[in-house]
């Protein structure tokens, strides 16, 4: 962990429902290269912190860190790195990315960052590659490893990092490709699996350690994947439309918990839905992508919004894509603010007194549910606190009236 990072967690409940945000922070440096710096938040944990990297004038990658209390750090590469980068961060601290590091037997290593040293976790015989995606509380890392030339042991295998050993998923998941995304703090491996060369062969999966499920497509897909976990084993799962050159390509995205489905639908305009996290009480974010152009979105209680839609700003900002989402409903993006490009680390405003449904609004809905506990002494529709559902209430709604 970074000195001065945050120790405690996020004291606050899980977000769920949020109609409106504010930016914490802003995340630039200045212009040092040819091209414009670019900053990819990959990930928040439940202290506050973001790890991601950025490409200093169209440079190579660099791993950035930053918290309330250090600011953003911009990391120095050690001797002999030519990239590196961080992709998650644990609530303890631990830090897990890629090094690269030409002229190795391994040269581009999945690694752990800690306390100014780069740790790489290697591969399984034959591989000369490996990545890590994500990190739990116990540490447990989530990844893929491979041979860059031959293949071996078919080019790209699930894999997990526990104890310092790395343990090879190919023969459980019985799968020609695969990859583990995510896993759980208690230690649920999630990823993708196929059997084939084609699309319409990879299913989803999770693995317990004992027993490998597969999460299969939806109707309309040829594909799923999952992408996430939620620390209720909730899944965000992803899907193709067609495998077909001249098809209709859209992507579809849902989650799956005990064997119920909800589509999380696109936002107008974009046929490519990206999930990348989802949060304690089922928040996902992410990016729907529409030809040359994409744009950050969250879902909750069934919709998605554009993010830079729910902002709270007088700047003018556009949000392409975001990372993470933790469980106090805090997101690191990625965008533009007054132009310049930058990363963000925005904050959920409390909702609107008087939406009392959690749908972004007040209007006739919450009217009729504060009137259905009238007289009542809540807590629905008591929106002084009072223990008494009046007109004292019903005043502070129509005060309120179509701003939430």
């Amino acid at each position: 962990m970074f000195a001065g990072a945050a120790a405690a967690l996020a004291g606050s409940a899980p977000a769920s429902a949020q109609c409106s945000y504010e930016i914490v922070a802003v995340l630039q440096f200045d212009q040092c290269g040819p091209l414009p710096n670019l900053l990819w938040p990959r990930a928040i944990n439940n202290a506050n912190e973001v790890v991601g990297f950025y490409s200093c004038g169209g440079g190579p990658l660099r791993p950035f860190y930053w918290s309330e209390s250090t600011g953003l750090a911009l990391l120095t590469l050690p001797s002999g790195y030519s990239t590196a980068y961080f992709t998650d961060i644990n609530d303890q601290g631990q830090i897990v990315g890629v090094r690269v590091i030409p002229g190795t037997g391994i040269g581009h290593e999945a690694a752990l960052y800690g306390n100014g040293r780069w740790t790489g976790l290697g591969v399984l015989p034959g591989g000369d590659w490996s990545e890590a995606l994500a990190i739990n509380s116990d540490g447990v890392v989530a990844g893929f490893w491979g041979n860059t030339a031959t293949g071996v042991p078919t080019g790209h295998e699930a894999c997990i990092w526990s104890g310092g050993v790395m343990i090879g998923l190919g023969d459980v998941l019985d799968a020609a490709l695969s990859e583990a995304t995510d896993v759980s703090d208690d230690g649920i491996v999630v990823g993708w699996k196929r059997s084939g060369a084609g699309l319409h062969t990879q299913v989803g999966f999770t693995y317990d350690g004992a027993v490998v499920t597969d999460v299969p497509a939806i109707d309309g897909a040829v594909s799923a994947a999952v992408s996430a976990i939620s620390p209720s084993g909730t899944l965000v799962v992803q899907g193709l439309a067609s495998e077909k050159v001249g098809e209709d390509l859209g992507f579809y995205a849902w989650t799956a918990h005990e064997r119920a489905v909800e589509i999380v639908p696109a936002i107008p305009g974009g046929s490519f839905i990206g999930a990348n996290r989802i949060n304690a009480a089922g928040v996902i974010v992410g990016a729907v992508y529409d030809g040359d152009s994409n744009e950050a979105f969250v879902f909750a209680e069934g919709v998605s919004r554009r993010l830079q839609d729910l902002l709270k700003t007088d700047d003018v900002v556009t949000l392409g894509y975001a990372g993470g989402v933790n469980d106090a409903g805090w997101i690191t993006a990625q965008g533009t603010i007054n132009g310049s490009y930058a990363a963000f680390v925005l904050r959920p405003l409390a909702p609107a007194i008087g939406d009392l449904n959690d749908d972004c609004a007040v209007d006739a809905t919450d009217l009729g549910v504060l009137l259905g506990a009238w007289g009542t002494t809540g807590p629905l529709g008591d929106l002084n606190h009072d223990s008494d559902v009046n007109a004292e209430d019903l005043n502070m709604l129509l005060l309120a009236w179509d701003v939430g």
